[in-house]
């Protein structure tokens, strides 16, 4: 059944108190500069017992917007955001027909897509009239209600996401947040580039745009099947090593048993880099804190070896500390690294595969309680041409993973016995 969204009323909020002249021009790192459009999504869903009030809701995030206020504010160049205090969008809404368990039961990115408040990939026609930040709040007919969030990415990465979320839902209940840390000025160690007519920033595409049909399907892999995917290597991993490895190896036999071209399979992992660097950068700072890695491995090593995916992994996550994240960002040294994946995959061509992966565990989205329970589920409603988001199952045991393959490479991952050994759940979205 096509679940009926209807939007009732839609307002805009600010800050409930005006920002200072002082803080008004928000810097934009390189790194921020470099992150790619789309607006980073999210659903939380609480359940039936929720009883709640728009107007405390749009009061609790105008109190939050006094912390963050960058995001009632729009782009005034590629260096700056202009915290002119235009305000965030707010949607009500209404379902009809359906219940909210319909949903966590059985989702779909489509049905997701209708409980955000705008689409992930949206743009308005001149930069400085982008929302930065939209959120949509949807009631069920069972009582339950959804909370969908869309910041923009140029302002904001996943942390940032969970810390908003968290700031509010402590405001809605009138508790105490931390007063600073939000804001940071980064660009002395991230200093920003004219980056006009940079080949990086189309770098990454609009899954609509593709010429091939992406796939998208949910597995969760729970506690008892990562501690043996962790057992089975000479090393003791992280379960978000072995995982994405684990992962990085079932893509890579897609592309073999498909016959393609690919010769270099390389494996491109966001890392947060809030502890890592020296002094740690505060938990909830804003900003787009984080750093690509790769791992590399090639078809001529021969037959695919877990065990040293895993070592991979492990080596292009361990290199990511301060010392290195500083010395890169001298000079050109971040554009130049960026570059070269550019180039190689231009030089290469067909021979260069390369799947994205993201991990939202750890991060506190379950922890965001507005005053009538912590969500019972959480969903990155976004398509992934050739990658995948990791996040923490709901009984905060397992992992939930969301993974994008073309639909070719999906029927082929389908098929593989060996991968599916470790899957509890398996769900086309």
């Amino acid at each position: 059944m096509e679940m009926k969204v209807e939007i009732t009323h839609k307002d805009t909020i600010k800050p409930s108190s005006p920002t200072p002249l002082s803080q008004r021009n928000y810097k934009l790192s390189l790194i921020d500069q470099l992150t790619p459009g789309p607006y980073v999504p999210i659903v939380l869903f609480y359940d039936s017992t929720t009883k709640f009030s728009h107007d405390h809701l749009q009061k609790s995030l105008s109190k939050t917007l006094n912390y963050m206020y960058p995001l009632a504010g729009r782009i005034k160049d590629e260096f700056t955001i202009e915290c002119n205090d235009k305000g965030v969008d707010f949607l009500e809404a209404n379902v009809s027909n359906i219940t909210l368990s319909n949903i966590v039961n059985d989702p779909k990115i489509g049905t997701l897509s209708q409980l955000l408040p705008c689409h992930p990939h949206a743009r308005s026609k001149e930069p400085s009239d982008q929302i930065l930040l939209a959120v949509q709040v949807t009631k069920f007919p069972c009582g339950g209600i959804s909370i969908g969030v869309c910041v923009w990415h140029l302002i904001a990465d996943a942390s940032t996401l969970a810390t908003l979320v968290n700031t509010w839902a402590k405001m809605n209940q009138e508790n105490n947040v931390i007063g600073n840390g939000y804001i940071v000025d980064v660009t002395g160690i991230f200093p920003p580039r004219d980056l006009s007519n940079n080949p990086l920033l189309t770098m990454v595409p609009i899954p609509e745009e593709l010429p091939f049909k992406i796939s998208m399907k949910r597995f969760i892999f729970d506690n008892s099947k990562l501690a043996a995917l962790i057992q089975s290597c000479e090393r003791c991993p992280t379960r978000f090593e072995a995982l994405s490895a684990f992962l990085w190896s079932a893509i890579i036999s897609t592309w073999k048993d498909k016959k393609s071209e690919i010769k270099v399979c390389i494996l491109m992992t966001s890392i947060n880099l809030r502890k890592r660097m020296i002094p740690n950068l505060p938990t909830n700072s804003m900003g787009n804190l984080v750093y690509p890695t790769m791992a590399k491995w090639e078809v001529e090593e021969g037959v695919i070896d877990y065990k040293k995916l895993v070592e991979r992994v492990e080596e292009s996550i361990r290199m990511v500390e301060d010392s290195y994240i500083r010395r890169i960002h001298e000079k050109n040294g971040y554009i130049d690294y960026m570059k070269s994946i550019l180039e190689l995959c231009i030089t290469r061509g067909n021979e260069v595969g390369i799947a994205g992966c993201i991990s939202w565990c750890k991060l506190p989205f379950y922890e965001a309680d507005f005053g009538w329970g912590k969500p019972i589920w959480i969903a990155n409603p976004i398509k992934f041409p050739c990658g995948f988001n990791l996040l923490d199952s709901g009984d905060g045991k397992g992992i939930e993973v969301w993974l994008g393959l073309p639909e070719e490479e999906m029927l082929l991952l389908e098929k593989n016995k060996h991968f599916l050994s470790y899957v509890s759940l398996s769900q086309d979205v």
